[in-house]
């Protein structure tokens, strides 16, 4: 990727997914001050993810690398100024299936905005932040696929509005009885864990690549949330496609 797309002030999309794009992620990115939608899925990027990309976006609502070949820690999200616009606007972060390493930023939880949390199958260890139950507004959180430890926080409780968690194939405890129960305005709302729920058993829904369930609401362009997650939350306005 040239280094000069950080020229491109007035850039708000860019999107470069399925296109053959490799190498690294250019640092100078963060002078695309207007950028909104970031969507570089299933390319041949490698490096890591420059560590002030989504603090340093102001307009940022949707960055889509899924599928890539991405190392290193996950880029946090500061508190504060100059980034409270940022917190406030972000959508969508879907940086699943990469090579990403180290824990999930507490950061990524009281978001008023975000929809869509996809991380899954990437190296990552740690715990759940219990931060992730503060995404009021969280419709889809992935997590499965990764190196994740100890008990699942009960703060899911709270994403009312969930209707894909998928938690499996870490080595993650506790009690999902609660999240398990899906909320009227949702019911098909679809777990995967290999912790304990509402029984005695070892395993709950664990099927091997369940299918997300549909949804008409039109926070992330209406839909099928299945093509949504596929394509790690950019709709096809949003990708320019």
């Amino acid at each position: 990727l040239p280094s000069e797309l950080g020229a491109l002030a007035k850039l708000t999309t860019l999107s470069l997914g399925d296109t053959g794009y490799y190498g690294a992620i250019p640092p100078s990115l963060h002078g695309c001050a207007s950028l909104r939608i970031l969507d570089m899925r299933s390319s041949d990027l490698s490096g890591p993810i420059p560590p002030d990309l989504l603090s340093s976006l102001p307009y940022l609502e949707v960055i889509n690398l899924n599928n890539n070949a991405v190392t290193g820690p996950l880029p946090p999200l500061l508190l504060g100024p100059p980034s409270t616009r940022n917190r406030n606007r972000i959508r969508s972060i879907c940086l699943g299936g990469n090579r990403l390493t180290g824990t999930v930023p507490s950061s990524y939880g009281n978001l008023p905005a975000l929809e869509m949390l996809t991380l899954h199958s990437n190296e990552l260890t740690g715990t759940v932040p219990s931060s992730l139950g503060e995404n009021g507004e969280c419709r889809v959180l992935a997590l499965d696929d990764n190196r994740l430890r100890g008990t699942a926080p009960s703060s899911l409780e709270k994403l009312e509005k969930l209707v894909w968690l998928s938690l499996a194939r870490n080595d993650l405890t506790g009690d999902l009885a609660a999240v398990c129960k899906s909320p009227s305005s949702h019911p098909n709302r679809t777990v995967t864990a290999d912790c304990a729920a509402a029984s005695d058993d070892d395993s709950f829904a664990l099927p091997p690549s369940p299918p997300p369930p549909s949804s008409s609401s039109g926070g992330l362009g209406g839909g099928n949330v299945a093509n949504i997650f596929a394509r790690g939350g950019t709709t096809t306005e949003e990708a320019g496609e």
